[in-house]
């Protein structure tokens, strides 16, 4: 009797991350579905996008943290892609961040707690903007 090894299967758990503006850190799982094991590699295509591992080889699974380096960041949104292959197969992971642009021209209204005025004409106040 001859038995057969089931040939590796790679699956990707997410094709898209979204970092908002509270997120730094997510995870993507690097599964394989069959059998023997697969050797991968990712790659970002841009340097803001720090992985925890760039290859690897697993027979079941293997976990891979994505960063976000926000000080590389000059827009309010930015997207990339996290390039993933393997003998058996190839994917990529969007990543898309936002992030809040920091006005630095704010004044404080005298003499009124927790007000600021804004140059546009925004007022925020208690934290909410008005």
């Amino acid at each position: 009797m001859r038995m057969e090894i089931a040939k590796p299967n790679i699956y990707i758990s997410t094709k898209r991350m979204d970092f908002d503006s509270t997120l730094t850190e997510m995870s993507f799982d690097i599964v394989n579905q069959g059998g023997s094991y697969i050797k991968w590699n990712a790659k970002p295509d841009s340097e803001w996008i720090i992985l925890s591992k760039e290859s690897g080889t697993t027979l079941d699974r293997d976990v891979v943290m994505v960063k976000v380096d926000r000080a590389l960041i000059k827009d309010s949104f930015q997207n990339g892609i996290i390039k993933i292959s393997s003998k058996v197969g190839n994917s990529s992971i969007r990543v898309a961040v936002t992030q809040i642009a920091q006005n630095t021209n704010k004044q404080i209204l005298p003499n009124i707690p927790n007000y600021a005025q804004y140059p546009c004409g925004t007022v925020l106040i208690d934290n909410r903007v008005y």
